[in-house]
C-alpha cells in the first residue's frame, strides 16, 4: 500500500523529478496534494525526457480531486519552468 502522507512530507513544494534508471515521474506538489506523473528518456535525439502529461485527470491524492483545466495548465507551467532550470529538454511543450 502506498503511504501517500510519506511521499507529501518528501515532497518540496512545486515540480521534482525522481528517475529509476531510464524512467520514474515528475513530481508536482501543491498543498496538501501531489501528482506523479510518468516520465522515460528519450530514444530520439531533440528531447532528453518523453512525460505522459496530456491524460492527467486527477490528483494522485487525494485520487478523488479531479484536476481543473485552470490547474493543469498551471502544473505544466511550473514543470516546464523546473525542467528549463535543470536544463532538460522535453516533449511537454506540445499540445
Amino acid at each position: 500500500m502506498i503511504n501517500h502522507f510519506n511521499i507529501l512530507q518528501s515532497l518540496p513544494e512545486g515540480a521534482t523529478l525522481k528517475m529509476k534508471g531510464r524512467y520514474g515521474a515528475i513530481y508536482y506538489k501543491k498543498d496538501l496534494s501531489y501528482i506523479d506523473i510518468y516520465a522515460e528518456l528519450s530514444g530520439v535525439p531533440q528531447y532528453q525526457l518523453l512525460i505522459w502529461f496530456k491524460d492527467i485527470s486527477h490528483w494522485t491524492y487525494p485520487s478523488y480531486r479531479e484536476i481543473t483545466q485552470e490547474e493543469k495548465s498551471l502544473i505544466k507551467d511550473e514543470i516546464i519552468n523546473y525542467l528549463e532550470k535543470e536544463g532538460i529538454s522535453s516533449d511537454i511543450y506540445n499540445p
